[in-house]
């Protein structure tokens, strides 16, 4: 398969996935932990860069093969988030502070949604089915609707710096959303081809 994407794009494209690490890094550093983060950060963007410049001629490679290490990235680094919050999931916590459903309503949905869309993410790359193409892409609008509610809730309960870390997770979405639409790579890889060729009966 010939590259399909320019390779100043590539750059722009590993960006987020630096992005998925900073709220991680943001509760490590608040709890003290060290600032040997930086070099780690530089090496990892290096890695997903080389990683896609050498897969470009795979199936599954290429810009695609940074969108499947960021949802798993950012499986690990929500696991770490929920780590370092997770006395804030108990109503102990916040006493007679009323901001603790917010907190909920705000954090919760989009958690969940990180793995129900890293499962798809497996489902897709097992299969090579496009029906988990278009369910995909029905995630990636319900976790904007939720990244949307959580950066809402931050700005006017938790302040700005709080909502800025909850709109990271929007920069992905607003990255990669375009890319499952308009991917040429996507729709070779995933079937779309035999699915336009041998549509279901209600596509008939």
């Amino acid at each position: 398969m010939t590259r399909l994407t320019p390779r100043w794009l590539l750059v722009f494209m590993a960006l987020p996935s630096i992005a998925t690490a900073i709220p991680v890094l943001a509760e490590l550093n608040e709890k003290g932990a060290t600032h040997a983060s930086s070099p780690i950060n530089s090496i990892g963007l290096v890695f997903l860069l080389l990683t896609a410049y050498w897969s470009r001629n795979e199936p599954t490679g290429g810009w695609l093969r940074i969108f499947i290490y960021q949802i798993y990235i950012g499986c690990v680094a929500t696991v770490f988030t929920i780590h370092n919050l997770w006395d804030n999931f108990f109503p102990s916590t916040w006493g007679d502070d009323s901001r603790y459903p917010l907190f909920l309503v705000g954090h919760i949905p989009t958690i969940l949604m990180v793995f129900i869309m890293a499962a798809v993410v497996s489902l897709l790359l097992y299969s090579r089915h496009w029906k988990f193409v278009r369910l995909l892409r029905v995630l990636f609008f319900v976790q904007l609707i939720f990244v949307g509610i959580n950066v809402t809730i931050s700005a006017a309960n938790f302040g700005t710096a709080d909502a800025i870390l909850a709109s990271l997770q929007g920069i992905f979405l607003l990255v990669w959303i375009p890319y499952f639409y308009a991917s040429r790579r996507v729709k070779e890889t995933f079937g779309y081809e035999s699915v336009i060729s041998n549509p279901p009966p209600l596509m008939q």
